[in-house]
């Protein structure tokens, strides 16, 4: 007996010192709870400092849903009757259906550029009508609340910032089916996106939201740059010679071939800034397979497929990638947001890696991304975000977004003032060429008035974590 308590206490005794090891690498480490959990009051002091931020946890039920609204000093219940179980799948079934009717249509030529263009042509015209249902089912009662109590004004959230009156910042934690939306892109009762009226983040859980609240990090300063790893992604090009010419020497640049899993995994360590642009796929049926495509783009595509050796997986991010020192993490590929909904609200996908990695901010798209509209929107994210400091990563996306829909009105625009510039900056003669080559293809399809309305191109991004 007395041996086997001298081999018990000699285990303790190794399992704390393995754990005092870790944590001088990663504080957070626990090996119980990954995430512990959080408390009102812990919630409340986070927002204090920030009073304009509200934070809105939605829960689906079988009868009715709810949205409890959380602000610094209150906190209020709004019921969702019309937010239940079986409405929310409806309307997963119905978006999920429109979206991924390119790969179950047999058509011919749909993976030609015409058959692209019909099935984008296709996907926005659904898409409103099926935000509308979320809208008014789920975000204007809570907004309606908030203008009744006082929470914000009528003109609600303004430009934003935290001395601003009334609430200003949304933080939405969705249920079940809900993460599948864009709820930033659900209409208000006066016309206006939600989007436009409040700077909104997203959240898996709001005990996550607090971890990523609490990590301190200095200002960005290195930015790890990996672009177009594949070679095939025209103006992805652009935007990463764009992005590594405003970064300059603060930047680590990864081109093509250059952008391996070794060498994004190794750099990382240091870096403020983990900015990849490329390919990138949910897989539904094997969500940790889901990857950064690295190398090779596999053909004809499936969603069976396993993941390459040289990939960056959603696995290696819970177990290799260390983000310890980021203070953003941008994921510019499609489906880089996406996830599969289930019952027990389990979120598994890239962002929840990159958090868990320790980036407290992750910026990812929510479906399939058209290649220069992404690249528009994030080289102007970055003129927002570094034009001295003072716009977070949800403020700086939206201020891209609204411009990219706005302020874009013409496609002569885009054609004779926005272009040039942007692929003047691209040093390979062969790039250039095939940019311009791929606007030849995007100008047929296009609409001459503003050609980036539609919310397919703005609405698939989003900040989750600690946004502001």
């Amino acid at each position: 007996m007395e041996a086997a308590r001298a081999a018990h206490a000699e285990a303790e005794r190794t399992h704390e010192d393995w754990l005092a090891r870790l944590r001088q690498w990663d504080p957070e480490f626990n090996p119980d709870a990954p995430v512990l959990p959080t408390t009102l009051a812990d919630l409340q002091e986070l927002l204090r400092p920030s009073r304009g931020t509200a934070l809105v946890q939605y829960s689906v039920g079988q009868e009715a849903g709810f949205a409890l609204v959380l602000t610094a000093d209150h906190l209020r219940c709004v019921r969702l009757p019309e937010l239940t179980s079986a409405k929310t799948n409806q309307w997963v079934g119905e978006w999920l259906g429109h979206y991924y009717a390119r790969h179950g249509t047999g058509e011919a030529g749909a993976a030609s550029p015409a058959g692209v263009a019909a099935w984008w042509s296709r996907w926005a015209q659904a898409m409103p009508a099926l935000l509308e249902d979320i809208a008014a089912a789920a975000v204007r009662p809570v907004v309606e609340m908030m203008i009744q109590e006082r929470l914000c004004a009528g003109g609600l959230g303004g430009t934003g910032g935290s001395d601003s009156p009334g609430i200003t910042r949304l933080v939405l934690s969705p249920h079940r089916g809900l993460h599948v939306f864009p709820l930033h892109a659900c209409r208000l009762v006066d016309g206006r996106f939600l989007g436009d009226a409040f700077e909104v983040g997203y959240t898996p859980s709001l005990s996550l939201l607090h971890l990523c609240a609490k990590r301190q990090r200095p200002a960005p300063e290195t930015t790890l740059l990996a672009y177009n790893p594949t070679g095939d992604l025209p103006f992805t090009e652009a935007e990463g010679s764009a992005s590594g010419a405003r970064f300059g020497a603060r930047a680590t640049s990864l081109r093509g071939p250059d952008a391996t899993r070794e060498r994004l995994l190794r750099e990382a360590p240091e870096c403020r800034v983990w900015h990849y642009s490329g390919h990138s796929a949910f897989n539904p049926l094997h969500p940790l397979e889901t990857a950064l495509i690295l190398g090779v783009c596999p053909q004809p595509w499936s969603y069976d497929w396993p993941a390459r050796p040289e990939w960056l997986t959603l696995r290696d991010t819970f177990t290799t990638l260390n983000l310890r020192q980021a203070s953003l993490a941008i994921l510019n590929g499609c489906e880089s947001g996406m996830l599969r909904p289930e019952a027990a609200d389990d979120y598994v996908n890239l962002p929840t890696g990159f958090l868990y990695a320790g980036a407290p901010c992750v910026i990812s798209t929510l479906w399939s991304v058209n290649d220069l509209s992404s690249a528009l929107v994030m080289v102007k994210f970055h003129e927002f975000w570094d034009r001295g400091r003072s716009l977070g990563p949800a403020a700086a996306l939206r201020a891209a977004a609204r411009w990219l829909r706005e302020e874009i009105q013409t496609k002569q625009q885009l054609e004779e003032d926005i272009l040039p510039p942007l692929l003047a900056g691209i040093a390979d003669p062969e790039a250039q060429a095939a940019c311009e080559a791929a606007w030849g293809q995007q100008s047929k399809v296009l609409p001459e008035k503003h050609p980036f309305a539609s919310p397919i191109h703005w609405a698939p991004f989003i900040a989750s974590g600690w946004a502001f």
